[in-house]
């Protein structure tokens, strides 16, 4: 059942990768190009991962569009998190927050996880007027979603999906 949920995955990758590919949007298709390639990397087909991952990394040289980990905006928010001592909680969390986004892309996922969690346990137990706003509870829980996806969580990914739909459905229009 998995395997064909990653396949239902790299199908409709495709079809995004062909519409992509004729609005030559590099960004979107160096993010597409690596999306597959986790794809393929999850069945097992690591000739197909290394290609799309090649193809990403020639994007990311040759149009500036770099997709690599930001070393110097870990080590940012990890020394404003340790030394500033007048956060305030919502300051404390986005900075948690951040390192958490730089470990998903150095593919740290646990640091992750633990990262993420904290933040949003702080924003959770803080509420105050400079709390973010829905949405960004929403992409909290997207990433922490995706963060156990790949810990082979399921389960838990499923739940925080739900938790971040169940918060843009009530998400007010102006």
């Amino acid at each position: 059942m998995r395997i064909d949920r990653f396949q239902i995955a790299l199908s409709c990758y495709q079809e995004a990768l062909k519409i992509l590919e004729d609005n030559i949007d590099y960004h979107h298709l160096a993010d597409m190009y690596r999306k597959m390639n986790n794809v393929y990397k999850k069945l097992d087909h690591f000739d197909e991962a290394n290609l799309f991952e090649t193809l990403a990394n020639e994007i990311d040289q040759e149009y500036g569009l770099p997709f690599t980990p930001d070393d110097q905006t870990l080590k940012k928010h990890q020394y404003e998190l340790k030394y500033k001592n007048d956060l305030t909680s919502n300051q404390r969390a986005r900075h948690l927050y951040s390192i958490g986004l730089c470990y998903i892309r150095k593919r740290d996922y646990s640091q992750a996880l633990e990262n993420l969690s904290q933040a949003e346990q702080l924003y959770k137990t803080n509420r105050s007027p400079d709390t973010p706003s829905f949405n960004t509870f929403a992409t909290l829980y997207d990433n922490l979603a995706l963060v156990y996806l790949f810990l082979n969580d399921d389960l838990k990914a499923l739940t925080m999906w739900k938790k971040a739909l169940d918060i843009r459905a009530h998400i007010p229009v102006t």
